[in-house]
């Protein structure tokens, strides 16, 4: 070792210049950049959010035309539901007098053949009792022959007041 008095001196050298670079500032163009891809951000997501508004109010109006349309439907079959028991109320009396008509109509034919089977055992004999007993049957089977087709005539207006136009 060598003390430090022994120590040469070094000839003059000129200093050489180290050359840094510029001092780059970092931290703000970091800051920049960062603050140029959140306005980008926001700006798209506003874009994104703006579309969804106008699809949102097409649906909406897409689905408050579709609901009128459907009002509108079950408005009519309503209509149509109600007319059609009015006409099924109109029906069923018409049936239920054409059925009246129809009894009727087997009660003067169930009478009109007790009046027949009259007729035939009060035929047989000559007596006046049994004449008489004929022509009474006879005269009744008469009446019973006149309230049969009018009780007919009748259920044929019933069926023809109840049929559509053109059909009878």
């Amino acid at each position: 070792m060598t003390p430090m008095n022994d120590l040469e001196p070094v000839p003059d050298v000129e200093p050489v210049a180290i050359h840094t670079a510029p001092r780059r500032r970092v931290a703000p163009l970091l800051a920049l950049v960062t603050s140029l891809l959140l306005l980008a951000g926001a700006v798209t997501g506003a874009a994104l959010a703006s579309g969804n508004r106008t699809d949102a109010r097409r649906s909406r109006t897409r689905a408050e035309h579709a609901l009128r349309v459907q009002r509108a439907e079950a408005e009519r079959a309503q209509r149509q539901l109600a007319s059609r028991r009015s006409t099924e109320r109109a029906a069923t009396a018409h049936l239920s007098e054409a059925m009246l008509t129809v009894q009727f109509i087997a009660d003067i034919a169930r009478a009109d053949l007790d009046a027949a089977g009259a007729e035939s055992q009060n035929g047989v004999g000559t007596s006046d009792r049994e004449v008489e007993a004929y022509n009474d049957a006879v005269s009744r089977r008469n009446l019973l022959g006149e309230q049969l087709l009018a009780k007919i005539e009748m259920l044929a207006q019933q069926t023809r007041s109840f049929l559509p136009d053109g059909v009878a």
